[in-house]
């Protein structure tokens, strides 16, 4: 659900709407979703996980901007890409997911920090299982 409006009272206390209306995503979209919140996800994270999927670490990446060095940061980001695409196998290998909500390639395309803002943006190609294709960007900070 999304969060449709955050109120913070007098008190402090903040009470959140959501607005359940919102449609759930299929298809590409959902695979896309899913991959960017692997991504996002901090290795080790989940006290429930049991070890297999353990998520990216991008947020890791970004926070710790590896001093700067552009190359290492590239491969950091390969090894980041690399244990999504593994967590996302294991994922949907336990989950009964349609071809268009499969992974079947994801790749760096590209990886920029920009000192100027403190972002840090990543290009994906991604591959479904309908081998339906894109570059997208996922952009941290």
């Amino acid at each position: 659900p999304d969060v449709k409006m955050l109120t913070v009272e007098s008190d402090g206390s903040v009470s959140v709407e959501l607005d359940l209306s919102a449609p759930e995503l299929t298809g590409f979209d959902a695979l896309f979703q899913r991959t960017v919140l692997t991504l996002l996800k901090t290795p080790g994270s989940d006290v429930q996980d049991d070890g297999d999927g353990d998520g990216g670490g991008l947020k890791r990446l970004y926070l710790s901007g590896v001093g700067g060095d552009e190359q290492l940061m590239m491969a950091e980001a390969a090894e980041i890409v690399r244990r999504t695409r593994r967590s996302l196998g294991i994922e949907q290998d336990r989950a009964n997911l349609p071809a268009s909500e499969r992974m079947k390639e994801l790749q760096v395309a590209e990886l920029k920090p920009d000192p100027a803002s403190g972002s840090l943006s990543l290009r994906l190609r991604l591959v479904s299982g309908t081998n339906e294709t894109a570059n997208r960007t996922v952009v941290v900070g």
